[in-house]
């Protein structure tokens, strides 16, 4: 057998260097290459270099980076503060930045404040951190710190508005932050390792970066939408959708009758309602009952009551169970999860219901806000705070210091005043002056792909003498749930949150002793949902409302 020749040591060089030049030539490219996002911002800053407003570049030690030193071949690591577009106000931005003549070249831009609503003017860098002063509406509100990663972002949230902020870092992991809180001039001492805030009630409080809690399924959905973007999504739950109802439809046919007799246990004394559907398979429809709800004076009537009723003809198995509120009893308080609606000034949500034995020794119940940003990117405030703000001619919950409430739609029924504590806005009305809004054709990302798909869909209105109407059911488009809704009183309504995986309500009994906290159990409002009882009582990714007694 004849003997393989072995590669020479002058053929195993070349190869080696071959392969050595193309690997190089691979990370030089991958090293150059450019993102749409950073051909945006190189744009964007050639467009103010030509017009001598370049902003400050700074280098990770806190050094100016002059434009000078941005000439040549090799890119420099800078952070600056610019706004994405002449409408916005300035974001924080790490990248690696160089002049090419009057054309600046950007890579690897990271936005690092990521608050489109907010402004960041005011920032420092040293030691490889930055911190910037967060303000909106000319009001700063917090001051962050993260790594020029963008890993360890770190939330100080101030406890009252302040003015004329100044930074300056004092080491590497500690920031000197100099404001005024009306005429007082006050000065705090940060630590971007550990949070901690000196002195203590120097008027920071530490915004714990709290997870929250969301349904597997959600959170499978937001994964692929990231993926494949929203409208491949909507296409998927038009199709299950279809199918569900479909299936209930089958397993109606087949004898399965959602019977909710025991509600009829303790009737309430309001106004029967009168059924849509009178085959007489759901006994005590239209019902109102007090059964396994808290109770209130009886001589002011029911507190709460619920009900049940079916708004479709053809689809005799969509329910909708409704729960009646005196709001002149109790009190509807909105909570922002700890990522949804995702926030656009910078401010976080608790995610749960405050933790203190007052509020939760009043807890009635609580339910499914609006939708994600994604959808819409509907306003909320909480106590003053923004999340998002209010977009006009959306159905807005409007909430006020005396502790009353108002659903109407932004800009003609509901606007910004000193009495305004909070709000929440999702899609167009419902309803309006008693009637359903017809014109109102959206539901979720694309419009005629979600207005006609029969799914679990939530909503609240107010009757006529200011009586709080929440309303939850299966197979159901928005027309049929304002139908229900409107046969309960409803005179103005709003659209919540839609799909199994998202809507919930639950309703709690408090027992009370006076040696220690109250001990909160938690029961679901109807049948049919998948989420577990006592979401509300620990974190949850997405936003909610909880009822209170006065």
């Amino acid at each position: 057998m004849k003997k393989r020749k072995q590669p020479s040591k002058k053929s195993l060089i070349i190869v080696s260097a071959a392969l050595a030049a193309v690997i190089l030539c691979f990370l030089v490219f991958w090293a150059s290459r450019q993102t749409a996002a950073d051909k945006a911002m190189g744009e964007r800053l050639t467009a103010l270099l030509a017009s001598n407003t370049l902003p400050q570049f700074v280098n990770p030690s806190g050094v100016e980076v002059s434009k000078n030193r941005l000439s040549g071949i090799f890119y420099k690591p800078v952070v600056f503060s610019v706004a994405n577009g002449n409408s916005r106000p300035n974001d924080i931005y790490a990248a690696r930045v160089r002049l090419s003549g009057s054309v600046v070249l950007v890579k690897r831009l990271k936005n690092l404040s990521n608050t489109p609503d907010a402004d960041e003017s005011v920032f420092t860098v040293g030691g490889g951190r930055v911190a910037w002063a967060n303000s909106f509406r000319g009001k700063f509100r917090s001051v962050s710190t993260v790594k020029l990663s963008g890993k360890n972002l770190i939330f100080f949230k101030f406890e009252r508005e302040a003015k004329e902020v100044r930074m300056l870092w004092e080491e590497k992991d500690i920031l000197s932050v100099f404001w005024k809180e009306g005429s007082a001039a006050k000065k705090s001492l940060l630590s971007s390792k550990n949070g901690s805030v000196i002195p203590a009630d120097a008027g920071f409080v530490l915004a714990a970066r709290v997870t929250g809690e969301e349904h597997w399924f959600s959170s499978l959905v937001n994964y692929v939408r990231g993926i494949t973007g929203p409208e491949f999504i909507s296409r998927i739950e038009e199709l299950f959708f279809g199918v569900k109802d479909w299936f209930d439809g089958v397993m109606y046919k087949l004898g399965r009758v959602p019977v909710f007799s025991s509600w009829n246990i303790e009737k309430a004394e309001l106004p029967v309602l009168e059924a849509f559907i009178k085959d007489g398979k759901m006994p005590g429809e239209g019902v109102w009952s007090i059964e396994g709800l808290p109770k209130g004076d009886k001589k002011m009537g029911p507190l709460m009551a619920r009900a049940y009723i079916r708004p479709d003809e053809k689809r005799p198995y969509a329910v909708v169970s409704l729960l009646y509120i005196d709001l002149a009893g109790a009190e509807v308080r909105p909570v922002a999860g700890t990522v949804h609606p995702i926030s656009t000034t910078g401010i976080k949500g608790p995610g749960a219901i405050p933790e203190d034995d007052d509020t939760r020794s009043r807890l009635l119940c609580g339910f499914a806000g609006g939708f994600q940003a994604v959808h819409g990117g509907y306003g909320m405030m909480v106590d003053g705070d923004v999340y998002i703000p209010a977009l006009p001619g959306i159905a807005t919950a409007c909430f006020f210091a005396d502790g009353g409430i108002k659903i109407g739609v932004w800009g003609r029924d509901a606007a910004d005043s000193p009495s305004l504590v909070s709000f929440r806005q999702n899609l167009p009305p419902l309803i309006i002056d008693g009637k359903y809004n017809s014109g109102n054709t959206f539901w979720g990302y694309t419009p005629k792909v979600m207005q006609s798909a029969y799914t679990w869909r939530t909503g609240m209105g107010l009757t006529r003498d200011g009586k709080l109407i929440y309303a939850i059911g299966n197979s159901v488009i928005a027309e049929t749930l304002a139908k229900a809704m409107l046969a309960a009183g409803a005179v103005t309504g709003m659209q919540l949150d839609m799909n199994i995986s998202n809507v919930m309500c639950e309703v709690y009994s408090v027992k009370k002793s006076p040696a220690k906290s109250p001990v909160v159990n938690a029961e679901l409002f109807c049948k049919g949902l998948i989420l577990k009882e006592g979401l509300y009582l620990q974190p949850q990714t997405r936003d909610f409302f909880y009822v209170i007694r006065k």
